[in-house]
């Protein structure tokens, strides 16, 4: 059976037409409005000249806008590039440029001036198109790119097939067993990798996709109780701050959290079970070149400190230490400068993360191999912190990870200035912070008059450490 995206919206649109797909604060769409207002983006794009395999970036926040605009790009026979909405203009620019993006889809009044790139602003009047000629890409060819910092500056742009991601959500939804409910709350941005997976999971199960108007505390419990809201969906920052701030009463109204982006760890998995006492709680674990979920644990399981067994249809060995996985979930490739797609060998992805399994088949993380910091689910390469600080003035730097209760991980960055006795740390992070998102900023800056070094002339992460500790 083909897998297409299309055939998701046919399916809710004839079987229960009149059901609340997405609830967000421009307005609730129905299944049927979702097809038919997916209808009138893709036939704008195709009165604009739009042709079949153009890319076209997809920029804002988490909205019913966002959703019915991405379908529409795929009806179109078009690929949909998500674009950081959060992120800074000079790099909306530079990943819109490098994907050659024909379009770039954004709210009213959110346009970028793009050379090549004609901008399209989009408001809750698109007409709907009761039935539409739709010309979908083939199953296996790129549907969606999702760009995540790799251990270089550049961030990777993933591309993935809608094969790819929907027998993702197949396998995602059998894990979920009996568990999940009628109403999810999304406290994940739609452009991330995990956030777009659950929003199509539910989407595939016929239920309802509730958008939180911000991903804070406040916003999502006021939506909770509005909505009365079932299932909840999160990095571990946002289950952080719920265990918190959330009424006791609100929290055990729920009946399904599902908690992924980052590192959850046996601590953070017990508190959830305290909090959200009467939920069936699922973690986690992947990475958006798989589509992007890997393995899961239910948090009733006997192994907190794995992250669960693999889901069906994903492939893990580990292979000199490291974690490696390969399937139909696989990307097809990482977008190349030149806009070609360079395919993982051998169908193999590598991961980075350093992993075992136990005797019964859990997988267990054991480290990482690539220098990732992953501070909130969002993705931070070491090395482009590094340069940042050498274009800042010092000579020689070195960011690490930090353990943070807020975060998961945080950044650490040791500075080197040549020739200066005083190190004005002020002046410093205000440089930083005019070339660096603000998620990106390091939480401690420390001035060293030199960075440790290994034997072999890498630097010594250990002992930055151990000074970070000595302080």
């Amino acid at each position: 059976m083909k897998l297409l995206f299309n055939d998701v919206l046919r399916r809710g649109r004839e079987n229960f037409p009149d059901r609340v797909a997405v609830t967000a604060a421009d307005g609730n769409i129905s299944y049927y409005g979702l097809d038919v207002l997916s209808n009138g983006i893709a036939n704008l794009l195709l009165s604009k000249g739009a042709r079949p395999k153009d890319r076209i970036a997809l920029c804002m926040s988490n909205s019913s806008l966002w959703i019915y605009a991405f379908f529409g790009i795929i009806k179109a026979g078009c690929t949909a590039v998500l674009i950081n909405s959060y992120a800074e203009q000079k790099d909306k620019k530079e990943l819109t440029s490098f994907s050659r993006c024909r379009f770039y889809l954004c709210k009213t009044g959110d346009s970028l001036e793009l050379s090549g790139t004609e901008a399209i602003e989009l408001d809750s009047g698109i007409s709907p198109l009761e039935s539409f000629d739709s010309r979908p890409l083939k199953e296996k060819q790129t549907a969606v790119i999702i760009f995540t910092s790799g251990t270089t500056t550049s961030p990777k742009g993933v591309c993935l097939s809608q094969r790819a991601l929907l027998c993702n959500a197949k396998a995602l939804t059998r894990s979920f067993g009996k568990y999940h409910g009628e109403k999810i709350c999304l406290a994940l941005p739609l452009f991330h990798s995990f956030g777009l997976q659950v929003a199509l999971s539910y989407l595939y199960m016929g239920e309802t996709v509730c958008l939180p108007e911000k991903i804070s505390g406040d916003c999502i419990g006021r939506l909770l109780k509005k909505e009365k809201i079932t299932d909840i969906t999160g990095v571990p920052t946002v289950f952080e701050g719920l265990k918190n701030t959330l009424s006791n009463d609100v929290a055990k109204s729920l009946g399904f959290c599902i908690v992924g982006g980052s590192y959850v760890g046996e601590e953070l998995t017990k508190k959830l079970g305290e909090k959200f006492s009467n939920a069936q709680i699922l973690v986690g674990y992947g990475l958006s070149e798989n589509s992007p979920v890997v393995s899961c644990l239910a948090a009733k399981d006997r192994h907190l400190d794995s992250v669960g067994k693999p889901i069906k249809g994903v492939g893990v060995k580990i292979k000199n230490g490291e974690i490696t996985v390969f399937g139909k979930c696989v990307m097809n490739g990482y977008l190349q400068k030149d806009g070609s797609i360079s395919p993982p060998a051998k169908g193999v992805v590598l991961t980075g993360d350093l992993g075992h399994f136990s005797p019964d088949k859990y997988l267990y993380i054991d480290g990482r191999i690539k220098q990732i910091i992953i501070k909130g689910g969002e993705n931070i390469s070491a090395e482009k912190i590094e340069k940042a600080a050498l274009y800042c003035g010092a000579c020689e730097a070195a960011a690490v990870a930090i353990p943070d209760e807020i975060f998961g991980e945080n950044i650490a960055l040791f500075a080197v200035k040549e020739g200066q006795k005083v190190f004005d740390t002020r002046q410093f992070e205000n440089e930083l912070s005019k070339v660096l998102s603000r998620f990106e900023m390091p939480k401690i800056i420390l001035p060293l008059a030199q960075i440790p070094k290994t034997p072999s002339g890498k630097t010594d992460t250990e002992k930055l450490r151990k000074i970070l500790k000595d302080k």
